[in-house]
């Protein structure tokens, strides 16, 4: 984030909303958006506050937010670094937690990261994190109901991935987040299911090896 001469970080993010009031420039508050937005995924430490005043200053609903998540994500997530990594889906609670419209953008792109038949610690700690954010504010998705055929889809393919033989050290944690994808779908699958029938054939599919 840009220092402000004679302000230390934590000052400086302080006086932002006053500061973009006076600015006419829409790239201006921009900068000012994408600075509040990187201050969030490089510095936890002032991650609250920042994406605190990211909602206040935000002009365009955070469109220019999660365009730019989705972004990073779609084009980063490899290369990024943990702390980004971890910040990335703090962003994305706060974003499900405020009912951010296009939330489910940043959504999309976090479900194509959970990569079938990878059992790495990366892709395990993916999956748990966006599972535990959807299951804490359900109620913030739900209603979209073109969101809920793509997370049951994705959910489903990832327990048949679970159910696989593995290592006797991985097994343990394994069966216990398996329970916890399978006591998360049903549910949705249940109470959706005219909406889930959009997946088609491999609905069923999935529903076999699940």
């Amino acid at each position: 984030m840009t220092t402000i001469p004679g302000l230390i970080q934590q000052d400086a993010i302080e006086v932002v909303p006053d500061a973009v009031k006076s600015l006419t420039s829409h790239n201006a508050c921009n900068a000012v958006q994408l600075g509040l937005l990187y201050s969030s995924l490089c510095e936890p430490a002032f991650a609250a506050k920042a994406f605190k005043f990211l909602l206040l200053t935000t002009k365009d609903n955070l469109n220019l937010a999660v365009t730019e998540i989705s972004r990073l994500l779609g084009e980063y997530w490899a290369k990024l670094l943990d702390t980004p990594r971890r910040q990335l889906l703090w962003l994305f609670h706060e974003l499900v937690k405020s009912n951010t419209i296009n939330a489910e953008h940043v959504l999309h792109h976090l479900l194509r990261r959970m990569t079938g038949g990878d059992l790495s610690p990366l892709n395990l700690w993916l999956v748990e994190t966006v599972l535990d954010i959807l299951s804490q504010h359900r109620h913030n998705w739900l209603d979209k109901k073109a969101v809920v055929p793509v997370v049951v889809y994705s959910y489903l393919r990832i327990i048949a991935d679970h159910a696989a033989p593995v290592s006797h050290g991985l097994q343990g944690a394994l069966e216990r987040l398996r329970k916890r994808e399978i006591d998360f779908v049903l549910p949705l699958l249940r109470d959706n299911f005219t909406d889930c029938l959009s997946i088609g054939r491999d609905l069923l599919r999935l529903l076999q090896v699940s």
